[in-house]
């Protein structure tokens, strides 16, 4: 379980909010907005709150940003599985809070990737972008992944695509969160805080095999567009792409270095 924030134009997360989610979520976390050249991504393994809070407040404070802290639920705590996934040629980008169903991702995933990266890899590598910038195709989606919420932002329009928006909360000076139990105090955020889900809960409408949900999505996306989509994994890599991300001065220990200081 994670925890996703949208900030509105002008919203920065307070030091106190930071460390508040970080109480719950602090595998590492990951940033995208939409740049003047299109998606901006950037990923740390940063778990010190004061600098996670420094290093989101060296973002543009002037659009829109979408804030991933994760929390490992499957896969390894690595960099490679920090949100958001990016695809097709980085004009998209992902973020996924939940633990998706046995029905969508093996319950054995190679290599310690993620249940996000193989969904990522499996159902949205070649996708038709048609289907991507469809509202119908991410309710598909949504029903496939339970309660799960996801988002997708293109970075070449803007406009994000949601999951199960009945899961997202908005709080205090507009910002969006993806569930009210990651965090401790309501008065942060201006949310009703709940207990956290049961992730071991599956859908009383009984057990379905990955195909059947397979076919759903990508069928669905072929009726929706009217385009083919290619079955299969694609075994491309599915590492988020850092577009570009502010330097640090130095890397203490506990940070992963970005691009510039390897």
């Amino acid at each position: 379980m994670c925890m996703i924030a949208i900030l509105p134009a002008g919203v920065a997360l307070s030091k106190e909010q930071v460390l508040d989610i970080m109480l719950f979520a602090d595998d590492g976390l990951g940033v995208m907005y939409c740049g003047s050249h299109g998606l901006v991504v950037g990923r740390k393994m940063l778990r010190n709150p004061m600098r996670v809070w420094q290093w989101l407040s060296s973002l543009p404070i002037e659009v829109e940003r979408f804030i991933h802290f994760r929390r490992t639920t499957r896969g390894d705590t690595h960099r490679d599985n920090l949100h958001p996934f990016v695809f097709h040629n980085v004009r998209f980008g992902l973020m996924h809070n939940g633990t998706l169903p046995d029905s969508l991702v093996p319950f054995d995933l190679p290599d310690g990737i993620s249940d996000t990266s193989y969904f990522v890899r499996r159902y949205l590598h070649r996708m038709p972008v048609a289907a991507l910038t469809s509202t119908p195709f991410w309710d598909l989606v949504g029903a496939a992944a339970e309660d799960d919420r996801i988002v997708c932002l293109d970075g070449k329009t803007g406009v994000s695509y949601f999951t199960n928006r009945w899961g997202w909360y908005t709080g205090k000076h507009g910002i969006v969160i993806s569930n009210n139990y990651a965090f401790k105090d309501e008065a942060l955020w201006g949310v009703k805080k709940r207990k956290p889900v049961n992730v071991n809960w599956r859908s009383p409408l009984g057990e379905r095999t990955l195909l059947d949900y397979s076919n759903e999505i990508t069928k669905g996306a072929e009726k929706l567009t009217g385009q083919p989509t290619l079955d299969g994994v694609n075994h491309e890599s599915s590492k988020t792409v850092v577009v570009a991300e502010p330097r640090q001065a130095s890397n203490k220990k506990g940070d992963e270095a970005s691009p510039e200081q390897r």
